[in-house]
C-alpha cells in the first residue's frame, strides 16, 4: 500500500520517549509511529471483533477471546513485519 507524507505535532515528552524506543531497538521514528498506530488501530478492530464472534457464532468467552487472541497474534505479525522499503519519510518537528 502506497503511504502518504504527513506531519505530526507531538510534546516534546513524546518525542523524547519515542527518541528513547529507537534508541534501544534500532527503529526510525516512522517506524515506531507506524508500528504505534497500526497497534491502536489493531486493538479498536479485535474488541469488535470479538463482539461480533460471540454475537454470531454463539461462542463462549473463552472460545470467542481464543480465536481473537490468534488474530491479535496474527495482525501483530503483520504490523511488526519490515516495511518493503517504499515509505515516505515522515515530516518532524
Amino acid at each position: 500500500m502506497a503511504k502518504v507524507e504527513a506531519r505530526i505535532e507531538l510534546d516534546a515528552a513524546m518525542w523524547d520517549r519515542i527518541d528513547a524506543v529507537g534508541e534501544r531497538s534500532g527503529l526510525s521514528r516512522d517506524q515506531i509511529i507506524d508500528v504505534a498506530v497500526r497497534r491502536a488501530l489493531g486493538g479498536q478492530a479485535l474488541a469488535t471483533l470479538f463482539r461480533r464472534v460471540r454475537e454470531r457464532n454463539g461462542l463462549s468467552e473463552d472460545e470467542a477471546a481464543e480465536l481473537v487472541a490468534s488474530e491479535k497474534a496474527r495482525a501483530r505479525a503483520e504490523a511488526d513485519a519490515p516495511d518493503d522499503g517504499s515509505a515516505s519519510q515522515a515530516r518532524y518537528r
